[in-house]
């Protein structure tokens, strides 16, 4: 999917960089021209999207996932389709993910110290609620 970095997804979206690459889809740093911000861009896989009950269960999920407002939860900002597939817009939080963060601490033989990890468990627990 590297192929579609430089495309723009419903005449808004401008693809930017992969951030990831997951089993649903890819997450791109996208350009929205409308409103003159990054977002991030999950685009599922093709052979997802074909299969209505997992058209479903995605549009209620990014329905569901709109409501939320939390400091520790990004923000949902459109779903919809495309030629290049079912996607979902939503906050770009920049500086990498904590599963990155933990790799590095980890090859550089570290760990997380204990008084940040209880701000992140905290954290974690209080968007759950």
């Amino acid at each position: 999917m590297n192929s579609l970095i430089g495309q723009t997804i419903n005449s808004r979206y401008k693809l930017e960089s992969l951030l990831g690459d997951g089993g649903m889809g890819s997450v791109y740093r996208a350009h929205d021209i409308n409103l003159d911000r990054m977002v991030a861009l999950k685009l599922m896989h093709a052979h997802y999207a074909r299969r209505s009950t997992f058209r479903a269960r995605l549009i209620q999920e990014a329905q569901t996932a709109a409501q939320l407002d939390h400091p520790s939860i990004v923000r949902i900002y459109d779903f919809g389709d495309s030629d290049e597939g079912l996607f979902i817009t939503m906050e770009y939080v920049g500086g990498g993910s904590l599963r990155q963060h933990l790799r590095r601490l980890q090859q550089m033989g570290k760990y997380l110290p204990y008084a940040q990890s209880v701000q992140i468990v905290t954290q974690i627990a209080d968007a759950l609620d």
